[in-house]
């Protein structure tokens, strides 16, 4: 196993490939990932709507 984030400028074509790829992947099979599979508990909206870096 490699850790592609130790040489980042190396490996980021293939780190946004693959991120890519994954996102497809998620897209695909759970579509909009709006916490429906989380459990149900008051008070609490497990949507995420943006995640910032």
């Amino acid at each position: 196993m490699r850790n592609l984030a130790a040489e980042p400028e190396r490996n980021k074509k293939l780190v946004l490939t693959m991120n890519e790829k994954l996102n497809a992947l998620i897209d695909e099979e759970i579509e909009k990932d709006i916490g429906q599979i989380l459990p149900k508990v008051q008070c609490v909206d497990w949507a995420t709507r943006k995640i910032h870096p």
